[in-house]
């Protein structure tokens, strides 16, 4: 086991490389990379964290649930009423037991609450202004700061919602024109840019660019972001050097790591470090 004092990371899908990187969320730099299970889509793929696990989908309707560490399939299930899954969420509602997975559908424009643990649909909602449903895609995730979900539209906003009932309580600008993905790390919000592959840090009020980087992927897919847990598998040899200087150099934990290639994607386990 890694020994990781709850850093600070987002987490991005390169949509071409079929990788998920472990990003340092004010400096761009890579510090890790495990395989998604399936082939990433490019553009239609979903990403959420809640603070043990991800959840991945690759433009398809399955949901992977995969180990943080090692990207290792622990859980999955299909959601045969989407069409196309284009973005994923995690957080907190009164659905439930609480925990509630968010899965964009741009084919219906349409967003469901989800039982993460089976996908088992809580509530379904579609997001209008003057009656006429807004055209989404691109990105989505909730902030844990404000119990508010962010989704990214096509004509180019980003709209604050009602988490439960779709309602918009504000909306501004994209920081591009091509928003593929949303990530909440706390309260900081970022936002990927598919067309110029840059990462974005935002001002959650009002979309306010605080900082940006290039994104570490061809092409950011989806994004999300959290404080990882106190302990987490084995992130295995691939980029863990790097993770383990970072945080060496900021003072939270002592790894140790060797050299090696990209585990696999078919590998299910990692041997504890």
């Amino acid at each position: 086991m890694i020994p990781l004092d709850a850093a600070a990371v987002l987490f991005s899908v390169d949509g071409i490389d079929d990788t998920i990187s472990y990003i340092d969320p004010d400096s761009g730099a890579v510090l890790s990379t495990i395989r998604t299970p399936v082939d990433a889509s490019g553009m239609g793929d979903g990403l959420a964290y809640d603070g043990t696990r991800l959840f991945f989908s690759g433009g398809l309707t399955t949901v992977f649930e995969l180990e943080l560490g090692t990207g290792a399939v622990v859980n999955s299930f299909a959601l045969g009423t989407l069409l196309s899954l284009d973005a994923l969420g995690w957080g907190q509602t009164s659905f439930g037991a609480g925990p509630t997975l968010f899965a964009l559908d741009f084919g219906l424009d349409q967003v469901s609450l989800l039982n993460p643990s089976n996908g088992s649909v809580f509530t379904t909602f579609s997001v209008t202004v003057d009656s006429v449903t807004v055209d989404l895609r691109g990105g989505m995730d909730f902030n844990p700061a404000t119990g508010t979900l962010f989704v990214s539209d096509a004509p180019g906003l980003i709209h604050e919602l009602n988490a439960e009932t779709g309602a918009i309580l504000n909306s501004f600008l994209q920081p591009g024109s091509n928003a593929s993905g949303i990530g909440f790390d706390g309260g900081r919000m970022f936002v990927s840019d598919g067309g110029l592959n840059t990462i974005y840090e935002l001002n959650p009020a009002n979309g306010a660019v605080l900082n940006s980087f290039p994104a570490p992927d061809a092409a950011a897919s989806a994004l999300t972001g959290g404080p990882l847990p106190t302990a987490v598998p084995s992130l295995g040899p691939f980029g863990l050097a790097a993770l383990g200087a970072l945080l060496l150099a900021a003072g939270i934990a002592r790894v140790a790591a060797g050299s090696g290639p990209c585990p696999s994607r078919a590998s299910t386990s990692s041997s504890p470090s």
